[in-house]
């Protein structure tokens, strides 16, 4: 963990770097954020070799635990008409060459 700034509140802001799941679970990988007792909110939230995350999607679960659903954009080859939204990663997908790195605010 790297504090990046402490806050006039006691609370810190901080950024972490994770590596990504051997095998992604339904919904988002679940990451223990470190040297925190509570994560209160998640400012930032991005991944390596091109898949997407999104920080509004992402959720404090408990504590020092947040979940961090990923998504890949689809081939557009293979869609007709208009855009296609995000996909999320396949459950089962092997996300272990990822680094996945979080800003939030905790305590």
């Amino acid at each position: 963990m790297t504090v990046i700034a402490p806050l006039a509140d006691g609370k810190k802001l901080c950024k972490e770097t994770h590596s990504g799941p051997s095998a992604y679970p339904e919904g988002g990988t679940v990451i223990t954020v470190q040297d925190v007792n509570q994560v209160i909110e998640i400012l930032c939230v991005g991944i390596s070799s091109g898949y997407v995350t999104d920080v509004e999607k992402s959720t404090v679960l408990s504590a020092n635990h947040v979940s961090v659903p990923v998504f890949y954009i689809p081939d557009p080859t293979t869609i007709s008409g208009s855009d296609s939204p995000l996909k999320e990663v396949t459950s089962g997908t092997d996300l272990s060459g990822t680094k996945i790195t979080i800003v939030y605010v905790g305590y």
